[in-house]
């Protein structure tokens, strides 16, 4: 499925004749909700309110990143607030090394469009792809704040 996402603040302007159409795979064209009160997405709860602006402002300070999640031949575009990596190296036999780098990266649980991580699911961001890594208690995520706006999920890369 290809994604087509307007934020709030964004608009499409066609001119006369043109128009939007999907190729060979299914188009999905969607508009974030504005972050103003009357929002009926966030209802009258001034906390997830302020929960979503919280995710917006990281998301612009970031530089507004989007990066592939997979899942088999399916894929999401998803915004992203990648974190610090944590590289690591470890010796293997024969004089050979293995380096590892752990990420984990803020998404907005909405772009996921029903989707929870699993084994298995990848993300492409950056020319690089990372693959979801269990943490903990064999989660693949973690709830960020109190209103299930974003996820944190752990991905590892594996250089030789």
């Amino acid at each position: 499925m290809d994604e087509l996402i307007l934020q709030p603040d964004e608009s499409l302007i066609l001119d006369p004749g043109e128009g939007i159409r999907a190729g060979k795979r299914p188009l999905h064209i969607r508009v974030g909700c504005p972050n103003y009160i009357g929002c009926s997405h966030f209802g009258t709860n001034e906390f997830k309110r302020m929960e979503q602006r919280v995710w917006e402002a990281s998301k612009h300070q970031s530089g507004n990143q989007t990066a592939m999640y997979r899942r088999g031949s399916e894929s999401r575009r998803v915004n992203v607030v990648p974190e610090n990596a944590k590289p690591e190296s470890f010796d293997i036999e024969g004089g050979h090394s293995l380096a590892v780098t752990i990420r984990a990266f803020k998404i907005e649980k909405a772009d996921m469009l029903g989707w929870l991580p699993q084994s298995g699911d990848t993300l492409e961001w950056d020319t690089k792809t990372y693959t979801v890594r269990k943490f903990g208690s064999g989660v693949f995520y973690q709830d960020v704040g109190n209103y299930e706006i974003v996820i944190r999920i752990f991905f590892t890369e594996y250089r030789g």
